[in-house]
C-alpha cells in the first residue's frame, strides 16, 4: 500500500501534519495462524515544527511474541537535530524488552536504555540493568539494582537514582505508596542548554530541587521547591532565583511564588500559570521589585541590536499577563538614581534620573517622577538637557515603533564615526524641538 503525499486530505485528518513524502506499507497477516509480517517506509515526515527523517519500520512475530525494529535517520525540531535513532522490542504476555538508542556511542550527546517489564497479573515490575546516557561528554549511570514496581495506582522506586559526578536525580516512595519525592541535586544546566542549541542564550546555572508528586499515575499533584543557582544568561549573572510552586492536575493550574536575590536584583513574584488548552490569556504573574537591573533589555532577543552600554536600576510593581507568544505587561517602575543607555543608531548616550516608566501592553511610556505629565528631563553624555516626550509601541516586545519630541537649547543627537556608518556619520547638536518618528 502507498499513501499519497496528497497534503490536502491528509490535513483533514490532523491539521498539524504540514507534508510528508509516500509513505510506503508492506506486509502479510495469516488469520489463522495468527501471523503478521508488517513494513512501514517514508522518507520525511513534518509534523508541527517537527520533521522526521527516514523511518522505517518492521514488525513481525515469532514464538507468540511480537517483535519491532525501529530506526530513524534524524529529528529536527528547531535548530536541535537528533540522528541515529533505532528501538528494538520483543513483547508478549509475560513481559517486555527493549532497547533505545541515541546518536553514535562516540558522540558527546548519546544515550542506549534497556528496559525489562515483566507482568505478572495486575502488576508490573520495570528495570533498567544496562543503560548508558552521556551529556556533553558526561557519563551518567543509573544504579544497579533499580526497578520500579506498579500496581493500580501504586508504584514503588527501589534504589532509583540517575548520577552523574556531584549531579544527581533520585526518586523514592513515600509512606503512601502512590506518592514520590524527586531529588535534583546540582544538575548543570549548560549541560542541557547545549543540547537544544541555547548556548548562546544560557551559559551556566545549576539547579536544585525537592519535588512532592501526589497520585501520579491518577489525578497526580506536584508541589515543590526549586532554586536556580549561578546563572549566566547573555552574561548577565544572577545568583539566585528561588520558586515555590504547585502543580495541580485537577485544577490544571500551576502556582508560582518566588523571589530573585542578587547584588543588582531583589524581586518577588507570585501567581499562575493556566494548563488547560485554549486559554488565551495563562500567565497571572505580580512582580514588584525594589531593585531590578534593567540590563535584561540588552538581550538580543529584545532590544540588543537598538541599545548598547545600558546601565539602569528600578522600583516597582507590575503584572504579567498573556501568552508566552503574546506576553503582556502592565505597572509603573521608577528609575534607581540615574539611568544612561546609548542608541546604537544615533551613537548618542542618553541619561535621566529618578524618572517614571509606565508599561502598558502595547506600549512604554515615560513621565515625569510620578506627575503623569509624559514629560522627563534627557541629558547628553556632555551634560546637555532637554525635555522628552516619548512612547514606545511594540507587538509583544517586537516591531517597535518610537514617537518621541524633545525640547532643548542645545543637544547631541548624532555622535558616530566611519567605523559606525561610512554613508553618514560625524557628531551633530541641535537646539529647538526635534521630533523622532518610526520604527
Amino acid at each position: 500500500i502507498r499513501v499519497s503525499k496528497d497534503i490536502g486530505v491528509i490535513s483533514l485528518i490532523d491539521p498539524k501534519i504540514k507534508g510528508f513524502s509516500d509513505i510506503t506499507l508492506k506486509g502479510t497477516y495469516n488469520s489463522e495462524a495468527q501471523k503478521i509480517n508488517l513494513d512501514v517506509n517514508f522518507d520525511s515526515l513534518i509534523y508541527d515544527n517537527i520533521k522526521l527523517n527516514q523511518f522505517k519500520t518492521n514488525v513481525f512475530d515469532r514464538n507468540d511474541s511480537l517483535i519491532v525494529r525501529s530506526s530513524l535517520n534524524s529529528i529536527d525540531v528547531g535548530k536541535t537535530k537528533i540522528n541515529n535513532i533505532s528501538l528494538g522490542a520483543t513483547s508478549n504476555l509475560t513481559g517486555l524488552y527493549s532497547r533505545l538508542r541515541i546518536e553514535n556511542e562516540t558522540e558527546k550527546n548519546n544515550l542506549e536504555l534497556v528496559t525489562v517489564a515483566n507482568f505478572n497479573n495486575d502488576t508490573i515490575n520495570i528495570r533498567f540493568p544496562r543503560s548508558r546516557i552521556r551529556i556533553n561528554n558526561k557519563n551518567w549511570t543509573i544504579n544497579p539494582g533499580n526497578s520500579i514496581f506498579i500496581l493500580d495506582s501504586i508504584f514503588r522506586f527501589n534504589n532509583f537514582v540517575l548520577q552523574e559526578g556531584e549531579q544527581k536525580i533520585s526518586i523514592e516512595n513515600k509512606q503512601n505508596l502512590s506518592d514520590a519525592i524527586v531529588k535534583i541535586e546540582n544538575l548543570d544546566l549548560a549541560d542541557l542548554a547545549q543540547i537544544v542549541d541555547t548556548t548562546k542564550i544560557l551559559k551556566s546555572g545549576f539547579l536544585d530541587a525537592n519535588l512532592n508528586l501526589k497520585n501520579a499515575l491518577k489525578s497526580p499533584e506536584i508541589d515543590g521547591d526549586l532554586r536556580l543557582r549561578k546563572l549566566n544568561v547573555f552574561d548577565e549573572e544572577i545568583d539566585l532565583i528561588n520558586f515555590d510552586a504547585r502543580l495541580s492536575d485537577e485544577t490544571k493550574m500551576l502556582n508560582i511564588d518566588g523571589f530573585i536575590k542578587d547584588n543588582d536584583y531583589s524581586v518577588q513574584l507570585s501567581g499562575n500559570y493556566a494548563l488547560t488548552k485554549g486559554v488565551v490569556s495563562p500567565i497571572d504573574l505580580d512582580v514588584s521589585f525594589d531593585k531590578l537591573s534593567l540590563k535584561f533589555l540588552e538581550f538580543p532577543v529584545i532590544l540588543g541590536k537598538e541599545i548598547s552600554n545600558l546601565n539602569a536600576f528600578a522600583k516597582g510593581q507590575i503584572n504579567v499577563s498573556g501568552s508566552v507568544k503574546d506576553i503582556a505587561l502592565n505597572g509603573k517602575a521608577t528609575i534607581i538614581d540615574t539611568a544612561s543607555l546609548k542608541v546604537n543608531f544615533l551613537g548618542t548616550t542618553f541619561k535621566f534620573a529618578n524618572e517614571d516608566i509606565v508599561l502598558k501592553k502595547k506600549s512604554i511610556e515615560f513621565y515625569k517622577g510620578g506627575l503623569f505629565d509624559k514629560t522627563i528631563t534627557v541629558m547628553d553624555e556632555f551634560n546637555n538637557k532637554g525635555t522628552l516626550r516619548a512612547k514606545l509601541e511594540h507587538n509583544s516586545f517586537k516591531d517597535f515603533s518610537v514617537q518621541a519630541s524633545i525640547i532643548t537649547d542645545k543637544f547631541n543627537f548624532l555622535n558616530t564615526t566611519y567605523k559606525d556608518n561610512k554613508d553618514f556619520f560625524g557628531k551633530v547638536y541641535a537646539s529647538g524641538v526635534v521630533d523622532i518618528n518610526g520604527p
